[in-house]
């Protein structure tokens, strides 16, 4: 019996084979069976096929032979007989008789507050299966189940295009923030980061301590580059952080500016005193060469030397510390990073246009 059904299933699926080479196209021919439910809701179970559909139409590369076709030529044990092929080989078979190039089936499993779904993509030529894709999502939180889904269908096929490349242009108020793609560590933000990527629709990430992250779907067209501006929005921990810090590093750099000119102002100071103290201990050196024994002239001219010197040796350390504290100041300006420069997240944390968490749609 179920040798007959089988049989049963390869002939009507050879006879919907004919009608779909008559209709002549270029696109990769794909068939999607209804997936396996295990004790998940039948509702999520048929939405969760509906999006893969969606995201394999949606990359405009499929002719897509839906659970709908099938069952339209399949008698109804023949149908639960494809419903029950699971294997490489088994599953190559019924998708050459179809005239498809490609099978993926799915299975939905629902277990205590978690959702998941298995997709398997299979090569008919190879008789292979060319990946698996499994995704889970706690808290039986269907949406972003649903959206899995999604994304998951264009993972599983993503090896289709890996020689097919196209590139990616991100342009980011935030340097050396992390970038992933599709949930993989691809490179680190730099200036103008261009990112070579295989054609099709790509979840893009790109993360950094202390900012909200920017999540954005990106479709990659062959031999094009798409261009993005990233938003990273800093949390108010870290512009707290950050303004604490900045304005330290800035008050440092005032205090140490001013103490580099008044030390240089000291050693002005200084030298002038002791230029003035040399010329005065001049004029008693020449009064003791007409009157050596002008006792007075000699103790003030000891007096004018000895203060020379000290003014000199001020002067001199004025201006090492002035040089010093000139240093410190320079490199407190330079290594120091604007107080206010996220001060307008704090009045306006999410601007208008941005959506930091959402993950859209973006040609």
């Amino acid at each position: 019996m179920r040798a007959a059904a089988y049989v049963l299933t390869v002939v009507a699926l050879f006879a919907a084979a004919w009608t779909a080479r008559a209709a002549g196209t270029d696109q990769l021919k794909i068939a999607v069976p209804d997936f396996q439910n295990r004790t998940a809701s039948p509702s999520v179970v048929l939405e969760c096929a509906s999006r893969v559909n969606a995201a394999l139409h949606g990359l405009g590369v499929f002719e897509i032979t839906t659970q709908d076709d099938i069952r339209a030529i399949l008698a109804r044990e023949a149908e639960k007989q494809l419903l029950g092929c699971d294997a490489a080989g088994c599953l190559a078979e019924i998708g050459g008789a179809l005239g498809v190039d490609y099978v993926l089936t799915g299975v939905v499993t629902a277990v205590g507050e978690t959702l998941s779904v298995d997709l398997r993509f299979v090569n008919i030529g190879k008789a292979t299966v060319e990946n698996v894709v499994h995704e889970v999502v706690s808290g039986k939180e269907e949406r972003r189940f649903l959206d899995r889904c999604g994304e998951s269908a264009e993972k599983v096929v993503s090896k289709l295009f890996s020689a097919m490349k196209g590139y990616l242009t991100l342009d980011c108020n935030e340097l050396e923030a992390t970038i992933k793609v599709d949930g993989t560590l691809w490179s680190t933000m730099a200036a103008g980061t261009r990112l070579e990527l295989p054609f099709g629709p790509h979840v893009v990430e790109v993360t950094k301590a202390g900012f909200i992250s920017w999540r954005q779907r990106v479709v990659i067209q062959t031999g094009q580059n798409a261009d993005r501006v990233v938003t990273l929005i800093p949390s108010p921990d870290f512009i707290a952080a950050y303004e604490s810090k900045a304005f330290q590093m800035r008050l440092g750099a005032w205090l140490a500016t001013g103490g580099a000119v008044a030390a240089a102002g000291a050693g002005g100071y200084f030298l002038l005193s002791g230029n003035s103290n040399f010329a005065e201990f001049q004029l008693h050196q020449q009064t003791l060469q007409n009157d050596p024994a002008d006792i007075n002239a000699r103790q003030r001219a000891e007096d004018l030397r000895s203060q020379t010197e000290r003014a000199d040796t001020a002067a001199l350390i004025s201006g090492a510390v002035s040089a010093a504290l000139t240093s410190v100041a320079a490199w407190l300006w330079l290594a120091g990073d604007d107080p206010s420069r996220y001060e307008r997240w704090r009045t306006s944390p999410t601007p208008s246009g941005v959506a930091p968490t959402a993950l859209g749609e973006a040609h």
